[in-house]
């Protein structure tokens, strides 16, 4: 019999199949930890202790919880994460993995000399609150440790950080001694039990009582109880006849041992397995005051209070063992959408009416300048940049409803459609360029036919590319869970956010940014080159011109920021990138098309606009280039001729036969020293009038 060993390994029955004891051990609080489990409906917890000789003897802080760990295994609970702290200066990395588990009830097992260091790091890592619950052992956290004495120096915390961290921590402990107003087994009540012991240690000044001399009085009781039931089965025989090598009197004893049940002054006394069975209780150290507030009962399995059991808690809510997770897809909300619709349709509405008017006013000799075959290829592509719009709504608002596909399909369009504006204004600022650079008088005829070949060679790379990357590495829908905070402490939002993405997907989308950029690059150059090009009425150069700086603007905006925006925003992402879309698209057409509209019945005559001018001084040579730009169609153009008289002047004849495409001719005259006498207008077979100088 024992009334003192506290260790884990007196419960061994290997070891000491015959020991007894009434003292409690630290183990014997894991029914009352199970009985907590079940009774707020906790079934996912943790567990953090302190062992510093771990890979050394069973310590007593590592037995209860490994007993604890078999216990949660046989009533089918979960054990989220388990921590054996060694070296208090790595606890940061422990409290991490309790975090990282989502662990909201921790059981520790370590005592008051320990609690600073580890109420440091979860104070550090913000593991406290009302979410959180720490339940651990009033034996080994005594009630002082949070005194004035307590000095967070060493530990990276101040006191009252240390404090705040551990407001409201939960102590399990046994009875040391009863609360029963009954008479014990001794005859005395508690009460008077402890008048008797204490009068009875006065006449001993130089000891004091411990804490656990219930234990030791109940001790000879249960011992005397045992051994006096045990001699009538004794068979005539007496207990003077025991001796170590007599099992059977030693049978007969442990036997009457295990019966034995008493009130004693340390509260009722039972044995299981030589193991003490006796009330526990939670306690409460609101303000670090120590009270007992429930009393647990494990032969009944009842808990008893002397509160609301919500009180115990921090916020007076029974936290969840668990967050509960919901599940939300982003979407992008319908305001959004709708407000993106209508403009969109807005935008289609425009397409389709410039492009009405440039099929209904083809013939129109104004509209007829401007090659309105290859304004229908750009006005084409701004409907499929729209149509893009669409799709990307559609993908945004339908999640998770839309498939894989979607992303390849969206990338097409999308693709596809720019090449097909883009390409149509780079053509027709290539073919001012040309004629407009060129220093030959000889003809320079660039029919439609040509600019829809560059389009069309354009388009085909694009084509190639995507269905190289289709086949290869197509896109799929990623879906990426960010957690959220939700106004209900015990739940985390679970936002879900689907993108469509592939591990490959830098490589092909460098490919398409390469291409397509240098087209940019390119077009900005011509764009800038031809910038002084200008005749007024029957030319649109300026405004391709200012078409192409709108894209290659809005891309340098749009492109670096739709990849710099995070995922969580998506929405300003969605917003941004098809605004941006229809933006763009629209303010080409409206360049290219609104000055049309208004000049579509206009028939001033056309007026040759010098673009390159150069002079020196008085005494030295001067050189004039003057540039035209025809509105002569090649309809009624076929041929150039240039002359050289004596005088060193040249003149120009225009034949006029036949019917073709329109065209813009480009006309240069330079000489040393050229006077630039004024040409008369003049009129053509078709009434268009060639100006100059």
């Amino acid at each position: 019999m024992s009334f003192i060993a506290g260790t884990s390994t007196i419960k061994d029955r290997v070891l000491y199949p015959s020991m007894y004891s009434t003292v409690f051990i630290q183990d014997d609080l894991n029914p009352l930890r199970i009985g907590m489990m079940k009774y707020f409906g906790w079934t996912q917890v943790s567990t953090i202790l302190f062992d510093k000789d771990y890979f050394g003897s069973v310590s007593i802080e590592f037995g209860q919880i490994d007993e604890f760990h078999s216990l949660l295994q046989t009533e089918n609970f979960t054990l989220l994460a388990s921590s054996v702290i060694v070296d208090l200066g790595r606890t940061s990395e422990h409290i991490l993995r309790l975090k990282q588990y989502n662990s909201r009830v921790i059981f520790g097992a370590f005592r008051s000399s320990q609690a600073p260091a580890i109420f440091c790091e979860v104070y550090k890592q913000g593991m406290y609150g009302h979410k959180y619950v720490w339940i651990l052992s009033g034996t080994s956290m005594y009630t002082s440790w949070t005194d004035s004495r307590l000095d967070g120096a060493g530990t990276g915390c101040t006191r009252e950080q240390i404090l705040e961290a551990a407001q409201g921590y939960i102590t399990l402990d046994n009875e040391y001694i009863g609360e029963s107003d009954q008479q014990t087994i001794s005859g005395r009540s508690v009460a008077e039990y402890d008048i008797f012991i204490r009068s009875y240690m006065a006449q001993f000044p130089d000891y004091k009582l411990t804490r656990k001399h219930t234990f030791g009085y109940d001790t000879a009781w249960a011992l005397a109880l045992a051994l006096n039931a045990s001699i009538a089965c004794l068979n005539g025989s007496s207990l003077t006849a025991f001796n170590y090598n007599n099992s059977d009197i030693l049978n007969i004893i442990q036997d009457k041992m295990d019966q034995v049940r008493f009130e004693g002054v340390s509260g009722p006394v039972s044995f299981n397995n030589g193991r003490r069975i006796g009330l526990s209780y939670i306690q409460s150290n609101k303000n670090f005051v120590r009270t007992s507030v429930a009393k647990f009962d494990p032969e009944k399995d009842v808990l008893n209070w002397t509160i609301y059991p919500s009180m115990l808690f921090q916020g007076g809510k029974i936290p969840k063992d668990v967050f509960t997770y919901v599940t939300k897809y982003f979407t992008v909300p319908l305001s959004a959408v709708v407000s993106i619709i209508i403009i969109d349709v807005i935008g289609f509405v425009m397409a389709f009416g410039f492009l009405t008017f440039n099929i209904y006013f083809r013939e129109n000799r104004n509209i007829k300048m401007s090659s309105p075959r290859i304004n229908n290829v750009i006005i084409i592509g701004a409907i499929i940049m729209y149509t893009s719009v669409c799709i990307s709504t559609y993908s945004a608002y339908s999640i998770p409803n839309v498939g894989k596909a979607t992303c390849m399909i969206n990338t097409w369009v999308y693709s596809l459609g720019f090449t097909t504006v883009f390409g149509a204004l780079f053509s027709k600022t290539w073919r001012v360029h040309v004629l407009f650079k060129q220093t030959s008088l000889a003809r320079k005829v660039i029919k439609d036919s040509q600019l829809f070949g560059q389009v069309g060679i354009l388009l085909l790379f694009d084509v190639i590319l995507l269905t190289a990357w289709s086949v290869f590495h197509p896109l799929e829908m990623q879906q990426i869970k960010i957690n959220r905070e939700a106004s209900d402490d015990d739940v985390v939002l679970m936002e879900v956010f689907v993108q469509c993405n592939h591990r490959y997907f830098v490589y092909w989308a460098a490919a398409e940014y390469a291409y397509k950029g240098l087209l940019l690059a390119f077009g900005t150059f011509l764009a800038w080159e031809t910038r002084n090009i200008h005749v007024p009425i029957l030319n649109d150069s300026v405004y391709i011109g200012f078409c192409v700086y709108n894209i290659v603007v809005v891309c340098a905006i749009g492109v670096p920021t739709h990849h710099i925006l995070m995922l969580e925003q998506s929405l300003l992402k969605y917003i941004l990138q098809n605004s941006l879309t229809i933006f763009c698209t629209s303010l080409v057409l409206c360049i290219l098309f609104i000055p049309k509209i208004s000049l579509r019945n206009q028939t001033d005559n056309i007026r040759f606009v010098p673009t390159l001018k150069g002079q020196s001084g008085n005494n030295n040579s001067t050189v004039s280039r003057s540039t035209c730009m025809s509105a002569v169609t090649q309809s009624s153009t076929n041929g150039l001729t240039l002359k050289k008289n004596d005088h060193n002047t040249k003149t120009l004849s225009i034949e006029v036969t036949g019917k073709s495409d329109v065209t813009t001719i480009a006309l240069e005259a330079s000489t040393s020293r050229l006077a630039l006498p004024t040409v008369d207008t003049r009129q053509i077979s078709d009434g268009t009038k060639l100006c100059g100088k």
